[in-house]
């Protein structure tokens, strides 16, 4: 047997269970350390507050502290979401907005082995990339219609979800 052939029975981290329904687990990580090179953008900049660390929401006073004392060192990393007109979901509504919705989730996939053949371990994670909502929530708090403005940029994506055009045939 080769050591490919060799996996563990159980892989970490990828899949999950929720009381019965097997889940698939996504992982993003919300704040990263600043650097010369991922600074704030002019776009950014443009960004509501919420999406930055001046105005990201949490739900303690200790964790805004947390915040203010990392403010200096680490950036925001706002979950690349949008709603099923293109527009980004702002942080505060991500609960509310995603829980029941059907979306398309786009993400990277990693595998980690940990320790040496036979006792080693694999551990896999789904990083996401991009969400967009397909069909949002049933909830009746939740807004179906289309924006009458638009405050943030649209949906990079939104040309890959729209259906195809047949171009017409010419001189048969």
């Amino acid at each position: 047997m080769s050591e490919a052939d060799d996996a563990t029975e159980s892989p970490e981290g990828l899949l999950g269970t929720d009381g019965r329904a097997r889940t698939i687990q996504f992982r993003h990580a919300v704040f990263e350390r600043l650097t010369d090179e991922n600074g704030y953008t002019d776009d950014k900049l443009k960004m509501p507050a919420e999406f930055r660390m001046e105005g990201w929401p949490v739900s303690s006073m200790q964790a805004r502290n947390v915040l203010r004392e990392i403010k200096d060192t680490h950036r925001t990393r706002a979950l690349p979401v949008y709603d099923m007109h293109g527009v980004p979901i702002p942080p505060l509504a991500y609960t509310k907005m995603l829980r029941g919705a059907l979306v398309v989730v786009r993400f990277n996939m990693v595998a980690y082995t940990f320790g040496k053949i036979p006792k080693h371990r694999q551990t896999f994670c789904a990083d996401v990339t991009y969400i967009r909502v397909l069909v949002p929530p049933t909830a009746p708090s939740v807004p179906v219609s289309p924006r009458k403005r638009v405050m943030y940029p649209r949906d990079p994506f939104a040309a890959l979800l729209e259906s195809p055009t047949k171009a017409p045939r010419l001189g048969q």
